[in-house]
C-alpha cells in the first residue's frame, strides 16, 4: 500500500514535471534545430501526450503549426502533421473546450484556424479533426461565442463607412455588452491581414481588450470599396462568410453572437449568417443571434437603415440596434443575456455616454439626437427589467438612477438631466450648454 501510494506521488510529480518543462521550453527553436535532437523530441512527445495539460498542449500545437509552415515540404512535415492532429484529437471533453481557447490566444498565424486550416495540408486528416471537434461537440455544453466587427461597430476611426453618429473612440456600452455576455470573442474585422498587428495593438490599448481572435479581411475588397463601392462591400459580406464558416467547422459545440454595423457588407453577412448550417427559420433560432448597429447619414443625425427596412431585417432574424442598451434588450429577450446581465450593460451604455462631452459631438444636433435615442432604449429596458422580476419580487429591477427608484432613466429628452445619483452619471441636454 505505502509502495502503491509512493509510485502514484511519484507519477502525479513527473507529469507535473513534463507539464511544466512544455511551458517554459522554447519549444518552436528546439524543433527548428532539426536532425536527431528533434526527432527525438517529437518521438518522446507522442507518448506522453495525455501527461499535458490543455495550456502545455497548446504550446506545443503551436510550435508544431509554427514549425510545419516553416518547413513547408520537408520530409518530416507528415510526421509534425500526425503529431498535430494526435494532439487535437487525443484531447476530450472540457480540456478539448480548455485547449482551442489557449490556442486562439496565440495570436496572428498561431490560432486554431491557422493550425487547422493551414498548417494541416492533408485533407484526410484535416477532415478527421473536424469530425472529431463535432463527436465532441454533442457532450459538451454549448459556450457563447461573440464575433464582431470593429470598425463602426465597436469602434470610431479612420476605417468604416457612415456619418459622423459619435466622436472618435470607443462606441458607447459596446465593452459593457461584451463583459455583461462573457465568452469568446472573435473580430471578423474588413481590415486586411497586414494591418493585423495595428489592429491588435488598438484593441488593446484604446479598446482594452488583450485576447481576441482576429479574423481579417482581404486586401482586394478593402481596394474594391474605393474604386468599386458596391462590389466591395459585398466581397467584404463574402469574405467574413467564408472565414466564419471555418471558424463554426472549428467550434462546433458553440452558439454565436454576431454585431456589425450597417456601413460595409454586415447585413449580407448577417443574414446569411443566420440561415447557414439551420434547417429552420432564422428568426426562430436561439443558437444565434445577429445584430446590426446603425449608422448614420452624412448629417451625422438620420440613420442609414429606414423602420421600413429594419422591419424586413427582423424577418430574417437581423436585429437593427441605434444604441447598445437597445442591442442588450434584443439579446436579453433572445436568451442570451440575463436579467442582472441587461442591468449592467444598460448602466454601461448610460455611464460610457455621460463620460462624452457634448462639445465632442460634431454638432448640438447630433448629440441630442443620440441622447434620445438613448434614452427611448433605457425606458424600454426598464420595462423589460420590470416584467422579468415581477413575479419574483416586489423590489423594482431596473439600474438606479436615485435611492428611491432602481430603474435607469424615464426622464423624457425634453428635460434638463437625466441623473443616475449612485454613479454620478448624467446624461446633459444640448440645452444645458
Amino acid at each position: 500500500s505505502s509502495s502503491s501510494s509512493s509510485s502514484s506521488g511519484a507519477g502525479a510529480c513527473s507529469c507535473a514535471l513534463i507539464d511544466e518543462l512544455f511551458l517554459q521550453a522554447p519549444l518552436a527553436k528546439l524543433l527548428g534545430c532539426g536532425g536527431e535532437s528533434a526527432g527525438s523530441l517529437l518521438s518522446s512527445v507522442a507518448g506522453r501526450i495525455n501527461d499535458l495539460s490543455p495550456h502545455a498542449r497548446s504550446r506545443l500545437v503551436g510550435a508544431l503549426s509554427e514549425h510545419i509552415v516553416r518547413q513547408g515540404a520537408a520530409p518530416t512535415t507528415k510526421h509534425d502533421e500526425e503529431l498535430l492532429c494526435h494532439v487535437l484529437q487525443s484531447t476530450r471533453g472540457s480540456d478539448l473546450i480548455e485547449l482551442k481557447a489557449f490556442i486562439d490566444k496565440g495570436g496572428a498565424d498561431h490560432d486554431l484556424r491557422h493550425a487547422v486550416f493551414v498548417a494541416i495540408a492533408d485533407q484526410a486528416a484535416r477532415e478527421a479533426v473536424l469530425a472529431h471537434f463535432e463527436a465532441e461537440a454533442k457532450l459538451l455544453e454549448q459556450p457563447l461565442h461573440v464575433l464582431s466587427d470593429i470598425d463602426m461597430t465597436v469602434w470610431i476611426g479612420a476605417f468604416g463607412s457612415g456619418g459622423p453618429k459619435f466622436p472618435s473612440g470607443v462606441v458607447p456600452g459596446s465593452m459593457p455588452l461584451f463583459q455583461s455576455l462573457g465568452g469568446h470573442v472573435a473580430f471578423l474585422s474588413a481590415r486586411p491581414p497586414l494591418w493585423e498587428g495595428r489592429t491588435r495593438r488598438m484593441l488593446m490599448d484604446d479598446v482594452g481588450i488583450a485576447e481576441a481572435v482576429v479574423l481579417p479581411g482581404t486586401l482586394k475588397a478593402v481596394v474594391q470599396t474605393i474604386f468599386q463601392p458596391g462590389h466591395g462591400h459585398r466581397a467584404m459580406g463574402e469574405r467574413k462568410l467564408e472565414v466564419f464558416a471555418q471558424y463554426a467547422q472549428l467550434h462546433p459545440e458553440a452558439r454565436f453572437v454576431f454585431i456589425g454595423d450597417s456601413g460595409e457588407g454586415d447585413i449580407d453577412f448577417a443574414l446569411a449568417f443566420m440561415t447557414c448550417f439551420s434547417g429552420g427559420l432564422a428568426k426562430d433560432r436561439r443558437d444565434r443571434a445577429a445584430l446590426i448597429h446603425d449608422v448614420v447619414q452624412a448629417d451625422g443625425v438620420a440613420p442609414r437603415t429606414p423602420a421600413a427596412r429594419r422591419a424586413e431585417l427582423r424577418l430574417g432574424g437581423v436585429h437593427v440596434f441605434d444604441t447598445f442598451a437597445g442591442a442588450a434588450l434584443e439579446l436579453h429577450q433572445h436568451g442570451f443575456l440575463d436579467t442582472n446581465g441587461l442591468r449592467t450593460a444598460a448602466h454601461g451604455c448610460l455611464e460610457d455616454f455621460g463620460q462624452i462631452q457634448m462639445e465632442e459631438f460634431c454638432s448640438p444636433e447630433v448629440f441630442e439626437t443620440r441622447r434620445t435615442e438613448l434614452l427611448r432604449d433605457l425606458r424600454a429596458v426598464n420595462a423589460a427589467l420590470r416584467s422579468a422580476d415581477a413575479g419574483a419580487s416586489n423590489t423594482p429591477s431596473g439600474v438606479e438612477t436615485n435611492p428611491e427608484s432602481s430603474e435607469v432613466s424615464n426622464v423624457p429628452a425634453a428635460e434638463p438631466a437625466s441623473v443616475n445619483e449612485a454613479s454620478g452619471t448624467a446624461i446633459p441636454s444640448s440645452n444645458d450648454a
